[in-house]
């Protein structure tokens, strides 16, 4: 066991590393989504007053009421959403879900 312990313990760090940086990795411009978590006492009220005051878009909700995903068209908008109130911004992609809009 002790042969097979830092084996593990290296794949486990690598695996959190890749999703940590997968998650954090936001793309930002035109059509960019973004999934939120907002407070969970306020469930869909709170996530709809983020919406409003971040000026973005619903795409989707999430299992939960108050995760879900939204697009803007207005860069940088990361930020514009920690200030509306969502606790967390990540990549969708990593919750798996939606995809990315496709432009035509």
């Amino acid at each position: 066991m002790k042969d097979v312990f830092p084996a593990i313990l290296f794949f486990m760090l690598g695996s959190l590393s890749i999703i940590w940086m997968t998650a954090t990795s936001i793309p930002e411009g035109k059509g960019a989504q973004y999934a939120i978590l907002t407070s969970p006492w306020e469930g869909k009220q709170g996530f709809l007053k983020v919406v409003e005051r971040s000026a973005t878009q619903i795409v989707r909700f999430g299992a939960a009421a108050n995760i879900g995903i939204v697009t803007t068209d207005i860069p940088h908008q990361k930020q514009k959403l920690y200030e509306a109130g969502a606790w967390l911004v990540f990549n969708p992609v990593v919750t798996g879900f939606c995809f990315p809009i496709q432009q035509k």
